[in-house]
């Protein structure tokens, strides 16, 4: 299972504020989620991810990640 510590290397610059709005969650909170800690509100957090990944186009290499990394959370 894909977590948000592995898409962290991949997601863009200023993305985290972003995903912060979309999901409702707190700036602080989804920074630590990125950082590996878990919550409540990490599936929320991981959709809108996925969401925002596969919005700006960004592709990941299915070596690393499998070939449905980006598919609903």
């Amino acid at each position: 299972m894909i977590t948000l510590k592995d898409l962290q290397p991949v997601t863009p610059r200023g993305a985290i504020k972003e995903i912060a709005d979309k999901s409702g969650v707190g700036y602080t909170e989804v920074t630590r989620m990125f950082k590996g800690l878990e919550t409540k509100d990490t599936p929320k957090v991981l959709k809108v991810t996925k969401e925002l990944l596969r919005d700006r186009g960004i592709m990941l290499d299915p070596a690393k990640f499998g070939e449905n990394a980006l598919q609903e959370a």
